[in-house]
């Protein structure tokens, strides 16, 4: 095996090691001095890398959900580790983040149909000016050329 080739290898570990943590791809390659573009094309190109990535992230995910849960179970100073010093509304975040089909609450617009925004804005100059709005809508248009 080449120099290159190792290298590459001890990165490709060290960076699925930050991952499995629960540590952002950014702050995995800014802790290594790779760029994010490298290692996303390590994934593009490595069907074994990507899935090992993909693993990592979910393991990353797991020590999250720990460290949420244990901070929900105890209110005692957390031990030193990466997850355990981020605040609570952090490791909410991350795990909204990483697991949004069980961590996020989709949205529903309950309401009249929306207008497009030329409408929206006629009505609100509507409520604003009254009467005067279409008068007023006259005289600030641009004068036409002849």
């Amino acid at each position: 095996m080449s120099a290159g080739r190792k290298a590459c290898g001890v990165l490709h570990e060290a960076f699925l090691a930050a991952l499995r943590q629960g540590v952002s791809v950014g702050d995995a390659t800014a802790t290594l001095g790779v760029n994010r573009v490298t290692v996303y094309k390590w994934r593009w190109k490595d069907a074994a890398f990507d899935r090992a990535w993909t693993e990592a992230v979910e393991e990353g995910a797991c020590r999250i959900a720990e460290e949420a849960l244990r901070r929900g179970m105890t209110r005692r100073a957390p031990p030193p580790a990466t997850i355990a010093d981020c605040s609570d509304k952090q490791v909410a975040h991350l795990l909204r983040a990483r697991r949004p089909g069980k961590f996020v609450t989709p949205s529903v617009f309950e309401g009249p149909e929306p207008l497009d925004l030329a409408e929206r804005m006629k009505a609100a100059g509507r409520r604003v000016w009254g009467d005067d709005y279409e008068r007023i809508l006259d005289q600030s248009a641009p004068a036409k050329a002849p």
